[in-house]
C-alpha cells in the first residue's frame, strides 16, 4: 500500500519507485515473480506496476494528488 498526500510532479519525467528493501545483514528486496496488479487507485494518477516497482506517469501539472494505492502480487 502506498499513500500519496500532496504529490505533485510539474515535469515531463515519470517517477519510478522500486520495491522496498532492507539493509544488512539481510539485504532482502521484495521480489515478485509475476507482474503485480494495482487493485485500488483513487489518486487520479496514472500508475503502472512491474516486477521491479511502480512507475508514475508524469502528470506535468501543479495539481496535488492524494489517495491510497493498493498493489497486490506474488
Amino acid at each position: 500500500m502506498y499513500v500519496f498526500q500532496g504529490y505533485e510532479n510539474d515535469t515531463t519525467t515519470n517517477q519510478t519507485i522500486p520495491w522496498s528493501s532492507n539493509n544488512a545483514p539481510h539485504n532482502n528486496t521484495l521480489g515478485l515473480s509475476a507482474t503485480p496488479a494495482i487493485t485500488a487507485n483513487p489518486t487520479g494518477l496514472t500508475i503502472t506496476a512491474s516486477t521491479s516497482g511502480l512507475t508514475i506517469t508524469s502528470p506535468n501539472s501543479t495539481t496535488t494528488y492524494n489517495g491510497i494505492v493498493i498493489v497486490e502480487g506474488y
